[in-house]
């Protein structure tokens, strides 16, 4: 009877331990693990960060805040990363997204509902100060600029080299932010999936998506995951080519 009352208890402290697992991870805390170098050097990717998932229903999303939300799904019969869509399929290779593992993107908010967002060039940088980047050997000097909203110059001294913006490849943007809606980017602009690179809806994050905010960038933890895959964001940056 001793041994059986014991194995009780360790069955109650064991489900009670998943219950609260559960009920901390479904509704207080969110975490995800960074899977692209889209936050470098803010955040390197392979990191997990945790995100509290209560604290937008008592405040709006503020400018800068790094904010955890639903983008879509690691296909299960190809494996790609896709992002959510009306008819629930892979891009790639059209499987249906029952089924697939969850993606969460994390960025930071630039927009807010209402603001106009402006990137446009404002002056030349030198192509020495690119890193991720490869260029012709004759080109020195890049158009560069810089995010406006409603028309001042928004400081982003997070970044790691100057943006681009030449018409060709990184194209300005001027859009107004929906109501309900926030523009998003991604620290290391030149590898990140976001608002700037979704010009055809540049504005698809709402409210309504978003997951929680990163309780602090100085606390998360970065796993190796062992696959010998190269992470490094110069194999995930776009070799921009004049």
């Amino acid at each position: 009877m001793k041994l059986l009352k014991e194995i009780i208890e360790w069955i109650l402290i064991m489900v009670l331990a998943f219950l609260c697992a559960f009920l901390i991870n479904t509704f207080i805390l969110t975490n995800s693990t960074i899977p692209t170098p889209s936050m470098e050097s803010t955040i390197p990717v392979g990191s997990r960060i945790f995100g509290f998932r209560l604290n937008y229903l008592f405040t709006e999303p503020k400018r800068g805040d790094v904010v955890v939300f639903d983008y879509g799904f690691k296909c299960k019969e190809c494996g790609e990363m896709f992002q959510k869509n009306d008819e629930g399929r892979c891009y790639y290779c059209n499987a249906e997204s029952k089924g697939s593992e969850q993606v969460h993107y994390i960025k930071r908010v630039i927009g807010l509902p209402g603001d106009h967002i402006e990137i446009k060039a404002d002056y030349i940088a030198d192509s020495d100060m690119f890193k991720a980047l490869k260029f012709h050997s004759d080109v020195t000097q890049v158009p560069c600029g810089h995010v406006y909203i409603n028309g001042e110059k928004y400081q982003e001294n997070y970044l790691n080299e100057p943006m681009i913006v030449d018409s060709k490849m990184y194209k300005a943007v001027d859009v107004v932010v929906p109501e309900g809606c926030y523009f998003v980017m991604g620290d290391n602009w030149q590898g990140s999936t976001d608002s700037y690179d979704n010009m055809a809806n540049p504005n698809k994050l709402t409210a309504n998506e978003l997951q929680g905010r990163v309780i602090s960038l100085n606390a998360y933890v970065t796993f190796n995951s062992g696959t010998g895959e190269n992470t490094d964001m110069h194999e995930f940056a776009p070799r921009y080519e004049f």
